[in-house]
């Protein structure tokens, strides 16, 4: 991922001249809820930048503070938009934002630490997600099987003659060592739903399963396109769902 494909990054750069008064810097910040503003003459040319914090110290120290160029800070951070993200992540949280600077020289946005902060909640929520799923899964099936059935469950227990495949060799002790499809196979079993105890119905139950094992892989593996919104909310569903599921069957 590189800090172009933060929205940010190119939704447009506010910006004042060094010459501008700072009534006028603070009215456009105010007016925005910006942090900070950036200075220079064009799109192609910045000079320094102007925030809060810059002019709170020049009153602080009895500096002059009419014009701009009085508080500015010169030579502000700046990333190319083909930069990877994580590359510019210490100086954006040391600086608090950054300016983005497209492929024909022109300053396109700037990205803050409150941008960081949304695009980690962003990537971060389906592997929360799918993390907890999975919990309530496993703590589910070693609660009605132990781990020699279990064992049962693994590819590996289908190409037992097959010394020559990764799954051959896999070892059990619990539901952490099954795959996510894995889990499936098992609870689709007519007689292990039977063990299991949930009072819903196994198609449908399993149904949502499969659908979000799809995001699951697409999570796992990284896939450069986002998790759309539907996927989010059909993984949430699941979850509410397990969790209601566990805290009936641990109260019977």
């Amino acid at each position: 991922m590189t800090i172009g494909n933060l929205p940010s990054a190119g939704s447009g750069l506010a910006r004042v001249t060094p010459h501008n008064t700072v009534l006028e810097a603070v009215s456009v910040m105010e007016s925005n809820n910006y942090s900070q503003l950036a200075v220079g003459s064009s799109d192609h040319n910045l000079s320094g930048s102007i925030s809060w914090t810059d002019i709170g110290r020049a009153s602080h120290y009895g500096l002059a503070t009419d014009l701009v160029k009085d508080v500015m800070a010169p030579d502000p951070p700046v990333a190319n938009w083909n930069s990877p993200l994580l590359g510019q992540v210490r100086g954006i949280v040391d600086r608090g934002f950054v300016f983005v600077r497209n492929p024909h020289n022109e300053f396109t946005g700037i990205v803050t630490s409150s941008d960081l902060s949304g695009q980690f909640l962003d990537l971060a929520k389906p592997f929360l997600l799918i993390g907890e799923i999975e919990g309530w899964i496993r703590a589910t099936l070693d609660a009605a099987f132990d781990a020699d059935e279990l064992a049962g469950a693994t590819s590996s227990a289908r190409v037992p003659d097959d010394t020559e495949s990764d799954q051959a060799e896999r070892e059990v002790e619990g539901a952490r060592d099954l795959t996510f499809g894995e889990y499936i196979r098992w609870i689709e079993r007519p007689a292990n739903w039977e063990r299991i105890g949930w009072n819903v119905d196994r198609s449908l139950f399993c149904k949502h399963l499969h659908e979000v094992r799809e995001v699951r892989n697409d999570v796992m593996h990284f896939s450069p396109d986002p998790i759309d919104v539907a996927s989010i909310v059909r993984v949430e569903e699941l979850l509410r769902w397990l969790r209601r599921l566990s805290a009936t069957r641990g109260s019977t």
